[in-house]
């Protein structure tokens, strides 16, 4: 899904070429997205002998897909099972993401990376994880949510005077900051 905030349209056989699954599974994959709203249907272009499907990511399905949003529609009575769907497609999503990462930096040009490593000199580029107690992180995650409502109220200001919704405004080129906070008991799943 992520692959397609990039590059706006693309068939089934890019996508499998890019992230280097089979069409089949991929196919099978996009089907569901479509189903589930996230992905558009995709748009029919006949050349010559052959029919090629564009999708487009849903850009519509993403509005709704809020960190506060999704806490309140669980405390307002969202099933748990619609919650884990939720936190599922999360976690996915940003596999997907970083995958990208990784397949953009590994294919990347000298002078790209040159690009890059100027921002690690210039410690524009942060990658940490932290294991903290439950009293450090109850504080931690305070600190963190104070600071993502100011710039989600900020973001929204901007976003009330646009009249038209993009693909650009929802998955721009814009500096990324990725927040995840796991408490122990998600943790445990894993160990």
């Amino acid at each position: 899904m992520l692959l397609l905030t990039q590059k706006k349209e693309m068939t089934v056989t890019q996508m499998s070429n890019y992230i280097g699954v089979t069409k089949t599974n991929l196919y099978n994959s996009i089907v569901e997205l479509v189903r589930d709203g996230m992905v558009s249907e995709p748009v029919i272009q006949v050349k010559k002998n052959y029919v090629e499907k564009y999708y487009r990511l849903n850009t519509l399905a993403f509005r709704a897909i809020d960190p506060f949003e999704l806490q309140k529609r669980y405390n307002q009575g969202a099933g748990s099972s619609e919650y884990k769907g939720l936190l599922e497609s999360f976690f996915i999503c940003f596999s997907l993401y970083f995958k990208i990462y990784a397949h953009v930096i590994s294919e990347s040009s000298r002078d790209k990376w040159e690009e890059v490593s100027k921002e690690l000199k210039e410690e524009r580029i942060l990658l940490s994880a932290l294991s903290l107690d439950d009293e450090q992180y109850a504080y931690e995650l305070k600190e963190i949510r104070t600071l993502l409502k100011q710039r989600l109220i900020a973001r929204e200001k901007t976003a009330r005077q646009k009249t038209t919704a993009r693909a650009s405004d929802y998955f721009s080129n814009d500096n990324r900051i990725f927040v995840i906070a796991l408490p122990k008991s998600v943790a445990r799943f894993v160990t």
